[in-house]
């Protein structure tokens, strides 16, 4: 019998997993998915990522081929109602890297699915983790509730009702289900402006806030929830992630890459210079740019999934680069972010110039001036496992 070509991403499920199948598609993914009576008794591994449901992983799992190899692909996430220790044994025994809790609401679980599917190395050390669930803040007591986007020991991201000055002194109260069975409050003050982003239809606030100096116990409690080592987080990792991408084979967007290829697309830069959808009649701004896509403001009339050409302009005088892209996310302000699709050596040449040149954007590790006009996000590497 002719051996089945590897597909990037599995599903096997007994039917339960629908919506992520839906919104896999929705992010332009390849998906190959197996249901119930056609899990046969073997089935190719995938090369990027294996997604099974609860029931299908720890009662009828069949034997992968070629089986799975400890630190290499793919990553392999459960999602699952339950959350018990000794199922967390068996399924680190197993190999499974993630288990997501059903109750993980859909936004954190395409964010937390789009990163693992991301090119780059930081896909594989995971430092941000989209934790997902509600969240109390407040300036004197921790009385608004809001929802946690991700977390670190240095800072995290939420989704907030109001708007929050830059500079704002806040306290966040991690729940109990994250701060070792105990609710934990949190120093920081507010980083800067708060972004407008649509969150289930509405317009929020997307508030990024850098912690004060936590003491030992209280690092020690954060890095504990990023891992998910808490029974009943909706995001737990079991077992150490593959270190990278075997060399010449392909990622979940189909292009072989090398490592140095993965860290510098996971790299943001300030990007403020001028950026032409062709078709559309005036130039917009650049917001930021990476050698995987751009970030343009005031581009209305954009759906996602629009594939489009799109001219960056570099220095005055120069001639701008016509690179391919798709519509990623349509944003509140009618801001957009586009994906590359592949670039061609001396556009990514091109590109890279231009990044060398700019300030960084998101980092938490570079607090002067000089860093880039925002620095929040980038979480720290967290040991897994």
């Amino acid at each position: 019998m002719e051996k089945q070509p590897r597909p990037s991403v599995l599903i096997l499920d007994d039917g339960e997993l629908d919506t992520v199948r839906r919104m896999l598609l929705k992010m332009d993914v390849k998906v190959k998915r197996l249901q119930s009576e056609a899990i046969r008794q073997s089935v190719p591994t995938p090369t990027d990522l294996l997604i099974t449901s609860g029931n299908r992983t720890l009662n009828e799992m069949p034997e992968l081929d070629p089986p799975l190899t400890p630190g290499q692909p793919p990553i392999w996430v459960c999602i699952h109602s339950q959350d018990f220790m000794p199922m967390r044994e068996r399924m680190r025994e197993m190999g499974v890297h993630f288990l997501l809790q059903n109750a993980l609401d859909e936004d954190s679980r395409r964010r937390f699915l789009g990163q693992l599917l991301r090119k780059g190395v930081e896909r594989r050390r995971n430092s941000r983790l989209p934790l997902g669930g509600e969240i109390e803040y407040g300036t004197e007591t921790p009385s608004e509730t809001g929802k946690l986007v991700d977390l670190a020991v240095d800072g995290c991201r939420i989704l907030a009702q109001e708007a929050l000055e830059p500079d704002t002194e806040i306290l966040i109260r991690l729940p109990a289900s994250l701060g070792g069975g105990e609710p934990l409050d949190i120093a920081g003050r507010v980083h800067r402006e708060a972004e407008v982003v649509l969150h289930a239809g509405h317009e929020v606030y997307s508030t990024a806030i850098w912690f004060h100096a936590l003491d030992a116990e209280e690092c020690s409690i954060v890095e504990s929830a990023i891992r998910g080592e808490q029974i009943g987080t909706r995001i737990s990792a079991l077992a150490e992630l593959p270190s990278s991408t075997s060399a010449g084979e392909s990622t979940a967007s189909g292009e072989p890459e090398s490592a140095a290829d993965d860290r510098r697309a996971e790299t943001r830069h300030v990007y403020d210079r001028n950026v032409q959808v062709l078709g559309e009649s005036e130039p917009t701004l650049g917001c930021d740019l990476s050698l995987s896509g751009v970030r343009v403001a005031e581009c209305g009339g954009l759906e996602d999934g629009t594939r489009v050409s799109v001219a960056l302009f570099g220095a005055p005088r120069e001639e701008p680069i016509v690179v391919d892209a798709k519509v990623i996310r349509v944003m509140a302000g009618d801001e957009v972010a586009l994906g590359f699709d592949s670039l061609t050596p001396a556009q990514e040449q091109w590109i890279q110039r231009l990044l060398d040149s700019s300030p960084l954007i998101d980092r938490l590790d570079q607090s002067d001036a000089d860093a880039g006009r925002t620095i929040m996000a980038e979480l720290r590497e967290a040991r897994v496992g």
